[in-house]
């Protein structure tokens, strides 16, 4: 994967939950993007104490993994990009330490109808279901992080 680049602390959106022991990122490529172009960000999930299995593919939506994307008006956008079906197994897995990060880079652009030029928020979400041996975790929410898409 790709590293998109470096970000400010302001752009970049960082949360965790204590009881969940895993910490969930968002970072834009850049905070301003023009019209009908790429829109990438980099999710990453970390743990700061202990270790955590995490699902080896991040593809939203889905209970792993989801993106909350408001308008200025703060109307929820709805998902307009392909579904994939994940049905993990313990060894479609990560065992993740602390210090150490998974991440996978995506398009809102082909996930979400957020070419319109106007100021959008956005959220990552992860969380995984209970497996054999394992509590659920989450889910945990980023921080928001605010991109403005430009006209042309």
């Amino acid at each position: 994967m790709s590293t998109m680049g470096l970000v400010t602390a302001l752009l970049c959106g960082l949360a965790s939950q204590p009881d969940s022991h895993v910490i969930v990122e968002v970072v834009p490529a850049s905070s301003e993007v023009q019209a009908n172009r790429p829109i990438e960000v980099t999710v990453r999930v970390s743990v700061p104490t202990g270790e955590q299995l995490v699902p080896r593919t991040m593809s939203p939506p889905s209970y792993y993994l989801d993106f909350d994307v408001r308008d200025r008006a703060g109307k929820r956008l709805v998902f307009d990009g392909s579904l994939v079906n994940l049905h993990l197994d313990p060894k479609d897995t990560i065992l993740l330490k602390p210090g150490r990060d998974h991440q996978a880079s995506f398009d809102l652009a082909k996930l979400y109808p957020i070419n319109i030029p106007g100021v959008y928020q956005v959220v990552a979400i992860y969380g995984r279901p209970p497996m054999p041996g394992l509590l659920a975790i989450g889910p945990v929410r980023s921080s928001t992080i605010t991109i403005r898409v430009l006209q042309k």
